[in-house]
């Protein structure tokens, strides 16, 4: 063989090998010999809402429970029955209340002894204003007391300074007996002047010594005289603090029997107009929705007794939380629907939202005071039905859609036909050439189910229904299941 045709034969398999491989690489990566079989949704005009789903109850318009104004009140009559239309101020029902009429025969005794009280303290204050004025007067006394001090501080004094005298006269009159004696020895004067000079030396010091005793003995009398004052003031001033303590004790305690006596005497008024015989008036023009006693029933003060409503506005009432409440406005549009079979539904605007978030109690009874509830607080947010359609039962529940945002004619996705990666949102669609196809997506408003597409999709489009056993790639051939 020649060496060009040995070439030319080298060539066609190395083509033919490289083709295989080719071939193999994409059947093996593409499936192109075995397309899978998807389900798809053609994407048609469609409408999505973003909701606030909850349940309420239904009421008529001005829909109330007339409860008992008495603790302990007794039915007397029922002037109407259920179903009755009444009229604002329109005698509903009597009650008696036997306990205001027991009180109202006790009240006068209670009375008379708290003057009785009063009077009693009238006499303990003014024998505690006795003995005040007695130990006022008595510290008073000691007046006396303190002039007898006066006194005999004057008369220390006066001895005192006839000490200082007397010390200087016998000074002087020992200088004159010392000259004296001189003139003695000289022979110019007789012995018996010096005699009589040293008697007279000795005279004052007796008088010095009569002076000291005496100023020794003030000293101990005003002493003496001041503990006594002193002790005396002691005990008077406490007397008086005692005794005004007393005074102000017994006029504190006279006060609050006297303002206890007008409580009582309020109180008796109170219970002569609280014994007349109650009478349970309407306060709307409407219909007897329910009466829950009968004759002869005693009733506990805010006992239910007549629940009233005006049947031309039906309303319903929503417990929504106070999250949910700030996406609702007044004239909102809502949707009310019957539960249970042949379900209608009826289109409502808010009327009103209420301004404080209130919890109910384990009893059922909303409580805004108690910070520690069982049950979450709640806003309550009221319907009015646009027209009024009479077969709806108040009290019954229905279900409540507030309609917060719509986008119609619109392309719509369900949720679970939308894939991520990372910060990419897309869909998988079958293209023209039947082909898996990877297509980015924008999202817009989110319903329940769901969530409008803004951008990358298109009406008629046909988009691959994922599942958990499909392996989706961009490229692979796909054949559409019936």
């Amino acid at each position: 063989m020649k060496e060009g045709g040995k070439w030319l034969i080298l060539s066609a398999i190395i083509s033919m090998a490289t083709l295989g491989g080719i071939y193999y690489y994409f059947s093996r990566n593409n499936n192109i010999t075995n397309p899978i079989a998807v389900k798809v949704m053609v994407l048609e005009k469609d409408t999505v809402e973003n909701v606030i789903n909850d349940t309420g109850i239904v009421q008529l318009g001005e829909q109330q429970i007339l409860k008992s104004p008495l603790e302990g009140g007794i039915v007397e009559q029922v002037l109407v029955q259920t179903g009755d239309n009444i009229r604002s101020n329109q005698l509903l029902l009597i009650l008696r209340d036997a306990r205001r009429q027991m009180a109202l025969s006790q009240q006068p005794l209670e009375i008379e002894k708290q003057r009785v009280k009063i009077d009693r303290s009238q006499k303990q204050e003014l024998e505690a204003s006795q003995q005040l004025n007695s130990a006022k007067q008595e510290l008073q006394s000691l007046k006396s007391t303190e002039a007898k001090i006066n006194q005999e501080e004057l008369q220390l004094f006066r001895n005192q300074e006839k000490i200082q005298e007397f010390t200087q006269l016998i000074n002087t009159a020992k200088l004159e007996l010392n000259d004296f004696k001189k003139l003695q020895e000289q022979g110019a004067i007789p012995v018996r002047e010096v005699r009589t000079k040293e008697e007279q030396i000795l005279n004052l010091q007796s008088q010095q010594k009569d002076a000291q005793v005496a100023v020794k003995t003030n000293r101990l009398v005003i002493k003496q005289l001041k503990t006594e004052l002193q002790s005396q003031k002691q005990e008077l001033s406490d007397a008086i603090f005692q005794a005004q303590a007393q005074l102000q004790d017994i006029k504190l305690s006279t006060n609050q029997e006297r303002l206890e006596l007008k409580r009582l005497q309020l109180e008796l008024k109170t219970i002569e107009e609280e014994s007349k015989t109650p009478l349970i008036q309407s306060t709307i023009n409407g219909r007897i929705l329910d009466i829950s006693i009968k004759v002869g029933d005693v009733t506990k003060l805010g006992d239910p007794l007549l629940t009233i409503g005006e049947p031309s506005m039906e309303l319903v009432k929503v417990e929504l939380s106070p999250l949910e409440a700030k996406g609702i406005e007044i004239d909102q549009t809502a949707r009310v629907t019957t539960i249970g079979a042949n379900s209608q539904t009826f289109n409502g605007k808010v009327k009103q939202i209420a301004d404080l978030a209130i919890a109910s109690d384990s009893s059922g009874e909303t409580n805004t005071n108690k910070i520690n509830n069982s049950s979450p607080a709640t806003v309550t947010v009221t319907v009015k039905l646009d027209q009024l359609n009479g077969n709806l039962i108040p009290g019954s529940q229905v279900d409540v859609k507030f309609l917060i945002d719509q986008r119609q004619d619109v392309v719509t996705l369900n949720r679970e036909i939308i894939q991520s990666s990372g910060k990419e949102t897309f869909v998988w669609i079958k293209n023209q050439k039947d082909q898996v196809e990877k297509r980015q997506v924008t999202l817009g408003l989110e319903g329940l189910t769901s969530v409008e597409v803004r951008s990358g999709l298109s009406f008629g489009e046909q988009v691959i229904l994922p599942s958990s056993e499909l392996k989706l790639k961009p490229g692979i051939p796909i054949i559409v299941q019936k």
